[in-house]
């Protein structure tokens, strides 16, 4: 092969691979130019909903601060109804106490009344007796 040869066959070489770039090149402007169309319609609507979002935004925080003002009410009303209860229970506790003592006293007084009964049945007996005998 003489040098014309293989300088041609080097040329046509370069010049396909010259070809293959020049159309990757090409396919790669062509999609950076859609993906910049894209990303100006997409610029362009934000900027055009700009406004909305700002107002829905707006609306969310003022709905987050009800629900804040919301909850700080409702952890108030929890911690003064557990002061209530604490309150009840100690109430309940003394109650439950004084209840205990009164049941204590009944219990001796039921005795008591007992102890009378069986005093005064053994008293009508021996004044039964008593008549039996003296008659």
């Amino acid at each position: 092969m003489t040098d014309t040869g293989l300088i041609l066959i080097v040329a046509a070489l370069l010049f396909g691979f010259a070809l293959i770039a020049l159309r990757l090149g090409r396919g790669v402007s062509t999609r950076m130019g859609e993906l910049g169309e894209q990303l100006r319609a997409v610029d362009a609507r934000l900027v055009h909903e700009t406004p909305v979002l700002a107002a829905k935004l707006g609306a969310q925080r003022a709905d987050v601060a009800a629900v804040s003002t919301a909850t700080e009410r409702a952890l108030w009303s929890l911690a003064r109804f557990d002061e209530r209860v604490d309150a009840a229970r100690a109430g309940l506790a003394t109650r439950h106490a004084a209840i205990e003592r009164d049941q204590a006293r009944l219990i001796a007084a039921r005795s008591t009344i007992i102890r009378a009964k069986k005093s005064a049945r053994m008293v009508m007996k021996v004044l039964e007796l008593r008549r039996a005998f003296l008659g």
